[in-house]
């Protein structure tokens, strides 16, 4: 398994612009890449444990870097990004034939189908009202489906890290971790899993990253049963 993860981490790292801001998977520190790749692991770790009988749902996904490790595992993997044209490079370099890109927002988007699992990494907190992706992902995940993110926590180590590394918080940073996670409990959702990221000694909480699903009564609300 590490092996593999290694492996693809090498494939898709040479493909990557150091340029984006996005991309701090290539970034000159190797502490900083290494911090942003266990953000990757923890979803691919999630989706191992996952049923891949149905489709997965990337908000956010425009690089590309989760589908290359995890796309194989569905039956059919969407990417949904205001900026996806790495995504679409990406895909036709390693000929993914199950992989659908939408370069679109997701407030202009609708699926007929449910996500067995819907990843949004490092993605809620740019949206400025969270009701937004709320509605969205209510609506296409699945009954059982699950939803996995990653959220900074903005607190005191991660805003000292960003001055280590001369890097300015984005204005569309709108929201901390505790934010968003409170937000999503207080409408429908459980959590079923947390850890801080990244997973060194004594844990540095840098990134929350969590696995959700429908609350029960929320659940019965959404299907009757």
């Amino acid at each position: 398994m590490q092996d593999d993860f290694a492996k693809k981490k090498y494939e898709i790292r040479k493909l990557l612009d150091n340029n984006r801001e996005r991309n701090l998977y290539v970034h000159g520190n190797p502490l900083v890449r290494d911090i942003f790749w266990q953000r990757i692991r923890f979803a691919v770790d999630i989706a191992d444990d996952t049923c891949h009988c149905g489709t997965a749902l990337d908000i956010g996904g425009g690089n590309s870097v989760l589908a290359h490790f995890v796309a194989h595992k569905f039956k059919k993997y969407y990417i949904v990004d205001q900026d996806a044209q790495e995504a679409v490079e990406i895909t036709a370099r390693f000929n993914y034939k199950n992989v659908v890109i939408y370069e679109k927002k997701i407030q202009d988007l609708m699926f007929d189908e449910k996500f067995e699992v819907i990843f949004a990494t490092d993605v809620l907190e740019h949206f400025k009202d969270l009701c937004v992706p709320l509605e969205f992902i209510t609506r296409h995940l699945a009954k059982n489906g699950k939803l996995v993110i990653t959220l900074p926590t903005e607190n005191i180590f991660y805003r000292a890290g960003r001055i280590v590394i001369r890097k300015n918080k984005p204005e569309d940073h709108y929201h901390n971790a505790r934010t968003v996670l409170r937000f999503l409990v207080s409408n429908g959702f459980k959590i079923i899993h947390h850890e801080y990221l990244p997973r060194y000694i004594g844990r540095f909480p840098l990134f929350s990253a969590a696995v959700l699903t429908f609350s029960d009564s929320f659940r019965t609300v959404l299907y009757g049963y």
